[in-house]
C-alpha cells in the first residue's frame, strides 16, 4: 500500500485512532491538515494525503492532488523521498520537523500548541511505513 494512496490513507487513520497518546495530544484540535509531497509536481493527481482531525480522532483520511492539498489550513510538507525516510525510520520525525526538512504551515500560534500531535502523526507515518 504505498503512500499515498487510498489504502495508505485508511490505514494511517486506523493508526491515528488507536493512538491514545495521539488522542489526548489532539483533542481540542478541530481542522484538516494536509501531508503534502513538495515535489508532486511530477504527478500533481498525487500530491498527498488530507486528515480530518476533530477532537482526538482521525474521522477521514484521502489521497489528495495539489489543489486539495494547498487549500488544507495545516500543511505538513517535504519531499517524497524527506517522507520515505521518515516512514522507513531513516530519518526521526522530530528532527525532520526542527532542521526544517518537513515544513509546518498554518495558524502559527494555534499550531504550535498542538506539535506534539503534529509530530505523533509523523510518528504513525512510520507505523503504516511506505
Amino acid at each position: 500500500m504505498p503512500f499515498p494512496d487510498e489504502r495508505w490513507a485508511t490505514a494511517l487513520a486506523s493508526e491515528l485512532n488507536s493512538d491514545d497518546a495521539f488522542r489526548c495530544s489532539s483533542l481540542n484540535w478541530t481542522w484538516v491538515v494536509a501531508l503534502r509531497i513538495s515535489d508532486a509536481t511530477k504527478s500533481p493527481e498525487k500530491a498527498g494525503v488530507i486528515l480530518d482531525i476533530r477532537n482526538g480522532r482521525c474521522v477521514s483520511a484521502k489521497p489528495c492532488n495539489w489543489e486539495s492539498a494547498s487549500k488544507a489550513p495545516y500543511k505538513l510538507t517535504a519531499p517524497l523521498g524527506v517522507w520515505m525516510e521518515i516512514m522507513t525510520g531513516k530519518l526521526d520525525p522530530y528532527l525532520a520537523i526542527l532542521r526544517g526538512k518537513v515544513n509546518v504551515r498554518g495558524d502559527l500560534p494555534r499550531i504550535s500548541r498542538f506539535m506534539d500531535a503534529a509530530y505523533m502523526i509523523l510518528m504513525a507515518t512510520v507505523r503504516v511505513g511506505p
